[in-house]
């Protein structure tokens, strides 16, 4: 066996050269924690008693040297990953291109969406989303593999740390950039069109009593099984839904979850109540103090242990959806009503979805306001207290009752999108109240855009 040593400031690794076909050596390799390039395997040096017997059992020799480039081991096998997926991706990416008659650097969600309407562009696709997860992955960690303890100190303390953009791994300007994930889709005319983007903070604003909880346990119930969500929005993966409800014991979310499932799958199979209950967790915030923030400013206990909770429960493909319900009882004191406070809470907000790894929509529901409660047509400013909680969410719909010749119509709602900075904005969407109380697409109405709101305005209906 052949060793050599170069004493550097660099740490130094073993390293086994791939000779005459060698690579069949990997399965011994890898439990070794080796690291794989063009050229043989990496390790770290404690494991040199291992790799030596093995090295001596296949007649193959190691020796002891710097990385190709600078970092620790983890960094570098995150950089080899990249290159890796990145290579596949361009492939993959070149092929959707192709099919299409398209250019370089013309790839859309549409054009993804035209392709997967065969087996064969569907499995393409397929595959195209599992090497850009991947690669978004391998590019985190190398990130977070080459922060240095000083870099580290530096961001827990919330510094700012300006990079150009040539410093990043990927360059912003020449590489193809990740298509943004869609949580909900929409038909329009042919095509589909994405109505609620994931890894964004957002907010469903209505009237006490007007049916929010419901709306959103039937989104949370859609998401979770994977069913079109009032008939209309499309749930592009089925994944993983925490809903925690403020103003609902377990008992209460019993019956509403018994209610809603039956009242959506009313024929639903073993296999489909299996996938709902694994892919839904819910928990009652009732009794219990539950606010993100402080009277010093800061986050609370709660807080902290609700993304502690959040990140390890999280599933192997992460979460897709978090529900808040109502948000005012996590807000905390002068969260609702001062702009600062508030600006600090939707940041908290913001850090869930960003620190969980499968960048969930966080949506919360939010009481209307007085001026947006006697308002026939409403707008973003409906939502009561801060300005900057509106400001903050990337997106907003209004739940309000149509109101026709200055009356409340009990039993119609109008689901209507007033802020997005992501999608379009639909037109609005006429619902009515079943028996059961889920709420359904009034399709008549929707047709025949009856529901056109009186320029009267109406006073005292609430």
């Amino acid at each position: 066996m052949q060793t050599t040593n170069t004493k550097t400031d660099q740490p130094n690794y073993l390293f086994v050269k791939a000779e005459n076909g060698m690579y069949g050596m990997h399965k011994s390799f890898k439990p070794l924690g080796a690291v794989r390039d063009e050229e043989g395997w990496w390790f770290e040096l404690d494991k040199e008693e291992s790799v030596s017997a093995l090295c001596n059992q296949a007649g193959m020799f190691y020796e002891i040297k710097e990385l190709p480039v600078g970092g620790s081991l983890d960094a570098y096998k995150a950089m080899t990953r990249s290159t890796y997926f990145t290579s596949n991706l361009i492939d993959i990416e070149r092929e959707i291109l192709k099919k299409l008659n398209l250019q370089e650097h013309e790839l859309t969600p549409e054009n993804l969406i035209e392709v997967s309407k065969t087996p064969e562009g569907e499995k393409l696709v397929s595959k195209y989303r599992k090497f850009t997860k991947g690669l978004e992955f391998y590019i985190n960690q190398e990130t977070v593999a080459r922060i240095t303890p000083a870099q580290k100190t530096t961001l827990d303390n919330n510094n700012i740390n300006i990079q150009f953009i040539n410093k990043i791994p990927i360059n912003y300007l020449s590489s193809l950039p990740p298509i943004a994930p869609t949580l909900l889709s929409i038909r329009k005319e042919q095509n589909m069109e994405p109505f609620l983007r994931k890894g964004i903070v957002a907010q469903l604003v209505g009237a006490g009593g007007i049916g929010k909880t419901h709306l959103l346990t039937q989104l949370a119930i859609s998401i979770a099984c994977g069913i079109p969500f009032l008939e209309r929005y499309f749930v592009s993966k089925a994944g993983a839904v925490f809903m925690g409800l403020g103003e609902n014991t377990d008992d209460d979310i019993h019956r509403l979850l018994h209610k809603i499932f039956i009242g959506l799958c009313s024929d639903a199979d073993n296999a489909l109540i299996d996938k709902t209950s694994s892919n839904l967790a819910v928990m009652s915030f009732t009794g219990k103090q539950a606010s993100f923030v402080d009277r010093a400013g800061k986050p609370t206990n709660s807080y902290e242990s609700l993304l502690k909770e959040l990140k390890e429960k999280e599933p192997e493909d992460g979460w897709s959806l978090i529900i808040l319900d109502p948000i005012s009882r996590f807000l905390g004191p002068d969260s609702e009503n001062d702009n600062i406070a508030a600006t600090f809470f939707i940041s908290l907000l913001e850090k869930i979805t960003l620190e969980l790894r499968g960048k969930p929509t966080l949506l919360f529901g939010h009481h209307m306001s007085k001026q947006g409660l006697n308002n026939p047509e409403t707008n973003q400013t409906a939502a009561r207290g801060a300005s900057a909680i509106t400001d903050g969410v990337r997106w907003q719909t209004n739940l309000e009752f149509v109101i026709t010749d200055g009356e409340r119509l009990k039993n119609k709602l109008k689901f209507k999108v007033v802020k997005s900075n992501f999608t379009s904005i639909p037109n609005p969407h006429i619902l009515k109240r079943r028996k059961d109380g889920l709420l359904v697409s009034d399709e008549e109405q929707n047709n025949n855009k009856k529901y056109e709101q009186h320029s009267k305005k109406p006073q005292n209906l609430f």
